[in-house]
């Protein structure tokens, strides 16, 4: 069956009198069907109606939108087809007067469970993979992703531009995602180590450059991150937001406040940063977040 055919209200059904019970407005809004999806389409308006427990025209947005919120551990292929039932039936039934309202109209698909969070990485494990790398730039970026919790794509971005030295020793860092930017404190220890890195290059250079001279590409960091965690011999696909998620964790599980975590990440809601409360906590490094 065409996914066409679920979601839109065929004009060539018209009653030829008044609708007055859910069975009737089923057998019509079936009409013209093929045997095959007749079949179909009907057992699942009639596990709708079921679910419902009360007539169509006694059915509020609430009742629908709750049976397809229900939906959400169903296989997706089945869940798309019943939600495409319901909004067929209930737009066709709204048509032809049998309901008073379209409550169909603004349903939304049923909101899926987050996937569990992986474990984040203890904060001696971070320690040793950083310890090991005796490059300096892969060094620095892996301190990078992890003090400042920074998105793989902020950090391949970055020129001097978006350094700046404070008198105090540290620097600022101007991350930009998606057309936003928030500016990152570095502490002084990391802020030396970058600076150490620039050279005599200009403002435009990136600050981690590939062999080549030009920026760093993310595939490029994912493979430091990789090479430095099979050094460190953690097991498992070490990425650079496994650094990432390690930051907000370990800064939890410290007492650091959500909100102060969730503006370094640069999250809009706390309530994504929240989902990293699974930190272990059980050693505490020198190393500052």
């Amino acid at each position: 069956m065409a996914d066409n055919e679920l979601v839109l209200v065929r004009e060539e059904v018209e009653p030829t009198g008044p609708v007055t019970s859910d069975a009737q407005m089923i057998d019509l809004w079936l009409r013209g069907r093929s045997p095959h999806t007749r079949r179909a389409y009907a057992a699942d308006a009639e596990q709708f109606l079921q679910a419902l427990g009360k007539p169509l025209p006694e059915v509020r947005q609430s009742d629908v939108q709750a049976f397809v919120d229900s939906l959400a551990t169903v296989a997706p292929n089945t869940r798309r087809r019943h939600l495409a039932v319901v909004r067929s039936l209930l737009a066709c039934a709204w048509r032809v007067g049998y309901l008073r309202a379209s409550v169909g109209i603004e349903l939304r698909p049923p909101r899926q469970p987050s996937p569990p969070a992986e474990p984040a990485l203890t904060e001696e494990e971070v320690a040793r993979l950083i310890a090991l790398e005796t490059n300096p730039r892969n060094r620095v970026l892996l301190r990078v992703f992890y003090e400042v919790g920074a998105r793989v794509s902020e950090v391949c971005a970055l020129t001097w531009e978006d350094v700046a030295a404070q008198s105090d020793g540290t620097v600022l860092v101007t991350l930009r995602s998606k057309g936003r930017a928030r500016v990152v404190p570095l502490p002084a220890p990391l802020s030396g180590a970058l600076l150490a890195l620039r050279g005599d290059a200009d403002a435009t250079a990136p600050v981690f450059a590939s062999r080549r001279g030009g920026a760093l590409t993310p595939v490029q960091a994912h493979r430091v991150v990789r090479q430095a965690a099979v050094r460190a011999e953690i097991a498992g696909d070490v990425s650079p937001n496994a650094l990432r998620r390690a930051h907000a964790s370990h800064a939890l599980a410290r007492g650091v406040p959500i909100e102060s975590v969730a503006a370094t990440l640069g999250h809009a809601s706390v309530s994504t940063t929240g989902q990293y409360r699974h930190a272990r906590a059980e050693a505490q490094l020198s190393l500052p977040l």
